[in-house]
């Protein structure tokens, strides 16, 4: 989860039934966000009984001058992830697969990991171009897939 309020699934680990000595188990998650992540863990009994474990938090490093968006693909509101060396104010534009401007605005940076709300529920489905262009901020482009 990145709110830690939804959970999707992200693996299945085989128990090792019913045992008196501690066991251990791990997953690597593959798909984990630039920025905070929270995991629990749902253990599931034969009997179909389940219980939730705490939750924790896990930070995924982010570098600087890196751009991500997550979820991808996104189906109505993401978080656009963009790390920067300058305080300044940089250009985000978004493009349609034609080459077609749908989106611009101004995203002001602050030195280390930014965060921007991405609401693009009204987008069609298809595949867009996220620029970010700045004076300090070398071009950078990412494919975003809108379900």
């Amino acid at each position: 989860s990145t709110d830690g309020l939804r959970f999707e699934e992200i693996g299945i680990v085989q128990g090792a039934g019913t045992s008196v000595l501690p066991q251990s188990y791990e997953h690597l998650d593959q798909l984990y966000a630039l920025g905070v992540n929270y995991y629990r863990l749902k253990q599931m009994d034969v009997d179909g009984n389940f219980t939730y474990s705490d939750i924790i938090e896990v930070t995924a490093p982010i570098e600087s001058n890196t751009l991500s968006v997550f979820p991808n693909p996104i189906k109505g509101e993401g978080t656009l992830y963009l790390g920067s060396d300058f305080n300044e104010i940089v250009t985000m534009n978004i493009y349609d697969i034609s080459g077609k401007l749908v989106l611009s605005r101004p995203l002001e940076l602050e030195i280390g990991v930014n965060d921007f709300e991405l609401a693009i529920e009204y987008f069609s489905a298809g595949v867009y171009l996220v620029q970010i262009a700045g004076s300090n901020q070398e071009r950078e482009v990412l494919r975003l897939v809108k379900k």
